[in-house]
């Protein structure tokens, strides 16, 4: 697997980038554009060229930026109208960048860093951030004394001895003349050989989920036991049943459904449960029968038919996905108009949790305010957003679980749950557009310990 970048500065020529985006569209290939922060001001028009022509951009940084001059810049540019996609990654050759920036872009929202290290594999670099390893950066590249020759033998030898790697370099490195011929002869190797092309958000967003399905087929029996018994569980449970009662033999979708605590007592109600998950351990702890259906896949590529479900459960899946609207999209795609969809999402209480888990799950998840939920279900239809245990310990009695369950009936203004749980109606089919395709994680294995 492999990400092919370039680095783009005031300098860099337009024809020059015309004729990289020439040789892409021809290959049908989506590559990765860093971008100087100054031309997301300057030259707007090329950024949104970039974005139409299914690009990715990504920012390029200089490593001795202060870190406030640093913030400044990355706000002007988030909350600017001249863009039609943030970037979530960074690449910084040279930079001397230590945990306080890194911290800066996880807290901002990013999603990956892109860099020469002693590292030949994707890993997080800080919480949930990942760095993704390239090939050469300008100082390598200038320590190496490679030429554009010998730039065109390495990628062939790098594809030989890693299972990922970016590769690309500062586009003014090479002369611009001979470079595109010179890019064009690794893209046909790469193509020759079946290599799978993805951008760097593409491939760490993979590596995110691959870890995310590892650490639950490792657990699986240990995590359906302990979540079980959990309040929360039983109360999603309770608010799953109390809908789907109210349907005639429904077809249920659970997205996400591991192991199917969630929705495995439904088969006296539903026609038929399709659980979906990623998690091979998850899905082989599921008991099968004829009314039930356990699918190895993706929560945003299910191989469900169009406007199949009547039901669908989305429960403890929202917050480990970077990008969500995908989920939006299937959840629209595979429901019929008018269906019911219930989803979870774990609150964000005054400055939010700080992640310090050390096992993936806690690394990224996010947490949500009412706003944010109202804002992404608001694309799939209205509905009604219900607070679940408003004390972060669970009862330990049957008159502490009571008292918990009074306060959840009030559902007070000025006290935020742990959990947040909209039910609602599938009023809206129309799919936002994104640029980003999600990669199956059973399309690529990362070496994941």
């Amino acid at each position: 697997m492999v990400t092919f970048f370039h680095n783009i500065e005031e300098n860099t020529p337009l024809g020059f980038i015309e004729e990289l985006m020439c040789i892409e569209k021809k290959y049908d290939i989506q590559v990765t554009y860093n971008i100087a922060l100054e031309l997301f001001i300057k030259q707007p028009q090329l950024i949104k060229r970039l974005f139409e022509a299914g690009h990715e951009i990504s920012f390029y940084l200089d490593g001795n930026v202060p870190i406030p001059d640093l913030q400044k810049s990355l706000s002007k540019i988030k909350t600017g109208k001249n863009i039609s996609s943030i970037p979530v990654g960074f690449h910084s050759p040279e930079s001397e960048y230590d945990n306080e920036p890194f911290e800066v872009f996880w807290r901002s929202g990013f999603l990956l860093n892109a860099e020469v290290d002693e590292h030949t594999e994707p890993y997080f670099i800080y919480k949930g951030l990942v760095r993704l390893p390239i090939a050469f950066d300008t100082r390598s590249a200038q320590r190496n004394k490679i030429n554009l020759e010998k730039w065109v033998q390495k990628f062939s030898s790098f594809l030989d001895n890693r299972k990922y790697f970016g590769y690309g370099l500062h586009d003014d490195f090479f002369n611009h003349r001979k470079y595109p011929d010179a890019y064009k002869s690794i893209i046909k190797l790469a193509v020759k050989q079946n290599v799978l092309i993805v951008t760097f958000s593409q491939a760490a967003d993979l590596f995110r989920r691959s870890n995310l399905a590892h650490y639950y087929s490792i657990t699986a029996n240990d995590w359906n036991k302990r979540t079980r018994v959990l309040y929360r569980t039983r109360r999603f449970q309770e608010l799953i049943r109390n809908e789907v009662v109210k349907l005639k033999a429904p077809i249920i979708a659970d997205l996400g459904s591991g192991g199917g605590v969630l929705s495995s007592s439904l088969r006296d109600v539903a026609a038929k449960i399709y659980f979906i998950d990623n998690a091979n351990g998850m899905i082989g702890d599921i008991q099968t029968g004829s009314s039930v259906q356990p699918i190895l896949g993706e929560v945003t590529a299910t191989t469900l038919p169009d406007n199949s479900a009547d039901f669908i459960i989305c429960a403890r899946v929202i917050e480990y996905m970077y990008y969500p609207d995908l989920v939006a999209n299937e959840i629209k795609r595979i429901g019929k108009l008018g269906a019911k969809f219930i989803v979870t999402f774990p609150a964000y209480i005054n400055n939010g949790p700080s992640n310090i888990g050390n096992n993936t799950p806690d690394k990224i998840r996010k947490h949500f305010s009412c706003e944010e939920i109202l804002e992404w279900t608001n694309q799939i239809g209205s509905g009604r957003l219900i607070g679940i245990q408003y004390k972060q310990a669970e009862p330990q009695n049957v008159n502490e679980e009571k008292k918990y369950r009074q306060i959840e009936e009030e559902q007070p203004q000025t006290l935020i749950p742990t959990n947040w749980v909209f039910i609602g109606t599938i009023e809206n089919k129309k799919f936002k557009r994104t640029n980003f395709r999600s990669i199956p994680v059973n399309m690529f294995r990362f070496n994941l310990r």
